[in-house]
């Protein structure tokens, strides 16, 4: 499997390349869609906007810009990333309910 700096390398006329990693990407992105409740407030709503411009950008659309879609991507996980450890302090704390599972998403997906 492929990291999206990998796929972002990747020579695009390659079939293998253009199909299947676009697909899963596609499929990745409709899933973290798909998780967001719109009834949270703005949050949700920014990143249905921003996961609709990824899904448009990665093949969706009608024009391929991998490389915005990529960047978009990257900018999101880091991101979480900034606020995984108060997260995780706040789920220790009781402030939070804890997940019972690990969600799949695009952070282990692209890096």
């Amino acid at each position: 499997q492929k990291t999206a700096y990998e796929i972002k390398e990747c020579d695009w006329s390659s079939d293998v390349c253009s199909s299947d990693l676009l697909v899963r990407a596609q499929r990745i992105v409709c899933e973290l869609y798909a998780g967001l409740n719109l009834e949270h407030g703005e949050i949700p709503k920014n990143m249905r906007r921003i996961y609709l411009f990824v899904l448009s950008s990665i093949g969706l659309g009608d024009k391929l810009n991998l490389e915005a879609a990529i960047d978009a991507m990257a900018t999101i996980r880091s991101g979480f990333l900034d606020i995984r450890d108060e997260a995780i302090q706040l789920e220790r704390s009781g402030a939070w309910h804890t997940v019972d599972r690990e969600p799949t998403t695009l952070i282990g997906a692209i890096g």
